[in-house]
């Protein structure tokens, strides 16, 4: 690893911050009464409470055309036999055969309700029309009381405005100025009201703001990386920049585009390793329970998933869920990190201009490798390489003659003429080999 210090001029990052206040569509606000009637039906059977009936004036609005829908009941929150002396709230999701089921079980009551009531209200929200009412628009002045970036004002133009159903209305920061100095008095300063309305009080239970720092062109993915603030406090967020770069091949797989990567991402925005698993689990989804999920966008050609149309949607879901957390589906291994990444520990304000980088570099070349090698060889051994190499031919050289030598006796042996197998004549023996049975014809010497 090589570590450098930087400073320099730093291009403000963008700021996302959300309300935490999901407020309730107006095309299904019929439909959102009747599941927080059957919240209430669930957690009377559960604890025997009653919970506090916050009913909309729905008769005196006009709420125009609502979408045909019909709360699956089946779908409640029961207790389960204390296991090792702790009760446990879930709720059972079914295959189509209902053979099939896959308990969603929590120790906290209060997070089973969450979950319990988030399940049925996506499946509310995938029914309206893509285009929907987004009430954010138009209270963007409410919720930002003041804004101020070097001493100079904000504008409404600095902001991008969006919807998430669990946090609420969000607003994004662009910061399009270099920052010259660090400090309190260089960042960005806001007064934000935190009015909590009740609009969907299981879906959201905390009361402040959520925030996440990140850069301009990636998309924000609150549920991962954003942060909450509580209300009537004052918070300083610093940041500290490190600039880490990966080497690619053949040291690792990493990417700088989306060119080499065999998924098309969903986000209208810059690589980021999230929005590729994002992308590559929305896809599966599509592909395996023919219908994608609510908070992630969608392929072209697909529909987000709800119990009236895809009865058993939410069994698929959350066993492909499953799988994604122990790593059996093929994202991870499909979407990889990007080449440079930038690490940032939030203040959003700049202490210092002085940033870090990191570049990663291999330990061992191959040059260096043998190099290191012919010199602990040199100093185990007391030879070189040459040595080495010059001992080596006088191996196979003298390999080299044994085998030539050895096929040269074995050629003169196969031409040399076989012996007789035949017994001797008399004549023919010794004279001093005397025969069995008889006298020798021939005398020996004295």
């Amino acid at each position: 690893m090589t570590v450098s210090v930087h400073s320099e001029r730093k291009l403000f990052p963008s700021v996302t911050l959300c309300d935490m206040n999901p407020h309730r569509p107006r095309p299904a606000r019929r439909h959102l009464q009747a599941l927080d009637d059957f919240a209430q039906e669930n957690i009377y059977s559960l604890y025997g409470v009653s919970v506090s009936k916050t009913r909309d004036a729905l008769a005196a609005e006009d709420l125009g055309p609502e979408p045909h829908f019909q709360l699956d009941r089946a779908v409640r929150l029961q207790k389960l036999s204390p296991l090792g002396g702790q009760n446990r709230v879930d709720f059972r999701l079914c295959n189509s055969s209902g053979g099939d089921c896959i308990h969603r079980a929590y120790s906290s009551g209060v997070t089973a309700a969450r979950e319990w009531y988030r399940f049925h209200y996506v499946n509310i929200l995938a029914l309206l029309p893509p285009a929907h009412e987004d009430r954010h628009r138009s209270l963007g002045s409410h919720f930002i009381f003041s804004c101020l970036y070097d001493g100079q004002d904000c504008q409404a133009r600095h902001f991008q405005t969006s919807h998430h159903p669990t946090y609420g209305s969000c607003y994004t920061f662009d910061g399009i100025w270099a920052t010259q100095c660090p400090g309190i008095t260089h960042g960005i300063s806001l007064v934000l009201r935190t009015e909590q309305q009740d609009h969907l009080p299981l879906l959201s239970t905390e009361a402040g703001i959520k925030v996440m720092i990140h850069k301009r062109d990636h998309t924000p993915f609150l549920e991962h990386r954003s942060f909450s603030v509580r209300p009537g406090t004052e918070t300083t967020i610093g940041i500290r920049e490190d600039e880490v770069h990966w080497l690619g091949s053949p040291y690792g797989r990493c990417t700088d585009s989306t060119e080499g990567v065999d998924v098309p991402l969903l986000y209208n925005a810059s690589y980021t390793m999230q929005a590729c698993l994002v992308s590559c689990f929305q896809q599966l989804m599509v592909q395996t329970c023919s219908c994608g999920y609510y908070f992630y966008p969608l392929p072209a050609g697909a529909e987000y998933c709800s119990y009236l149309r895809h009865p058993a949607w939410g069994h698929c879901f959350y066993r492909l869920y499953r799988d994604l957390g122990t790593h059996q589906l093929p994202c991870a291994a499909r979407c990889p990190r990007p080449c440079r990444s930038n690490l940032a520990k939030v203040n959003i304000l700049y202490q210092e201009l002085n940033y870090r980088t990191v570049d990663e570099t291999p330990i061992y070349s191959v040059p260096r490798l043998l190099s290191a090698m012919g010199s602990l060889w040199s100093l185990w051994f007391g030879s070189s390489v040459l040595s080495v190499l010059e001992v080596l031919e006088l191996l196979l050289d003298a390999a080299a003659l044994t085998f030539l030598l050895c096929c040269r006796r074995l050629h003169a042996a196969q031409h040399q003429p076989r012996a007789a197998t035949r017994a001797p004549t008399p004549s023919q023996r010794p004279a001093s080999c005397p025969v069995a049975g008889g006298t020798s014809d021939v005398q020996g010497p004295g």
